[in-house]
């Protein structure tokens, strides 16, 4: 299987010159940037919907998924479907890209945050999307059964103090598990459109 069939183009005029290194150079560049774009477009996508349920006053209802009522995993489950899609395969595979101790100054905008009491650092009691960082202060998109639905409230890195109860446990890097997962994407649709 040759390149060109890959690309569904002849040799044409517009390819003399160039060699199959700078055609699969090429190729690799538009896929990379595709896989990119699809990246930005879900992180803006996540933060806007999450931002659109605070804007709306989602009230908090524990184990609610819907549009009128939320718990925390259930606003993370409408931020970002394409995790929940299907099985639970791609939240699964989520657990490959967590972060945890020291590894929490590398978190940035569209990340969820898992969190935990300070009294009991084993068990994860709370998650939040990251809406933006200033400072080295996250500003955590979540729904809070104590203040009646989804709120904002900031979350100090270095500290790592959440609403003076919570510190965070984890950190989902959800843009290095979307872009592997676009990417694989546009590969699977290059060999099949080559088929």
């Amino acid at each position: 299987m040759s390149l060109r069939s890959i690309l569904g183009i002849g040799w044409h005029a517009q390819h003399k010159g160039k060699d199959m290194k700078d055609m699969n150079e090429e190729l690799s560049r538009a896929k990379l940037k595709s896989a990119e774009n699809r990246v930005n477009t879900q992180l803006v996508v996540a933060i806007e919907r999450a931002r659109a349920y605070l804007e709306k006053r989602v009230e908090y209802k524990w184990g609610s998924k819907t549009d009128e009522a939320l718990d925390c995993s259930g606003l993370m489950t409408k931020c970002y479907p394409i995790l929940f899609e299907g099985t639970e395969k791609q939240y699964e595979q989520l657990r490959k890209w967590l972060f945890t101790g020291t590894d929490l100054r590398f978190i940035e905008h569209g990340d969820i945050v898992f969190f935990a009491e300070k009294n009991n650092a084993t068990r994860v009691l709370h998650v939040g999307i990251v809406e933006q960082i200033e400072n080295r202060v996250a500003r955590i998109i979540h729904s809070s059964e104590s203040r009646g639905g989804v709120v904002k409230d900031n979350f100090d890195i270095e500290k790592n103090v959440f609403c003076e109860t919570y510190f965070a446990v984890a950190v989902a890097k959800i843009r290095p598990f979307l872009f592997r997962r676009f990417l694989n994407d546009e590969i699977m649709r290059s060999l099949q459109d080559a088929k």
